[in-house]
């Protein structure tokens, strides 16, 4: 979880983005030719900037959960909640959203309920949240790079350009 502190009303995105890093990175990231929007207008994903940054927690209990579906459920789950957030500029935060995402991913909800009664859900993703930010993660999207023939792994965090991942390649290859 990138704000696990965010308020439940959560926090208008280019307000965010500002105190983060500065309203001339919040400007840029806003631009509708941004290098992301750029990259996903192609794919159909029009980045909707009217988004609040929310807690993000009741949404990674979801997706936790959704392991137990398998690769192809959460992955559709993870798709949901993306375009909900990012292109919707829907509360992924919001228990109806997540329902409504839970299920076109194909889980129940009765099996929903279930998620989201059963409290030690949350204290499972805390728990990992608070291990991936002991090892030093801080950012999405994250890359573990390792190679099966020797030991050599890289781990690259935050958007990186081509040329990182070239020199990552060359790294764990030996």
């Amino acid at each position: 979880m990138l704000n696990p502190s965010t308020p439940p009303e959560g926090i208008d995105l280019v307000t965010y983005l500002s105190r983060k890093y500065g309203p001339q990175v919040a400007e840029r990231v806003l631009h509708p030719n941004n290098p992301v929007s750029t990259a996903g207008r192609p794919l159909g994903l029009v980045f909707n900037p009217a988004r609040r940054v929310v807690n993000t927690i009741s949404a990674h209990r979801l997706m936790e959960a959704a392991k137990s579906f398998g690769n192809d459920t959460q992955n559709k789950l993870a798709e949901e909640l993306f375009r909900s957030y990012h292109c919707d500029a829907l509360d992924v935060s919001d228990r109806a959203v997540l329902l409504e995402c839970a299920k076109k991913s194909g889980i129940d909800e009765a099996t929903i309920d279930r998620i989201f009664n059963d409290q030690s859900g949350r204290e499972v993703v805390l728990r990992l949240d608070a291990k991936v930010k002991s090892q030093g993660i801080q950012g999405v999207p994250l890359f573990v790079i390792k190679s099966e023939q020797t030991s050599g792994q890289v781990v690259l965090s935050g958007a990186q350009p081509p040329q990182q991942f070239l020199a990552a390649f060359s790294q764990v290859s030996g």
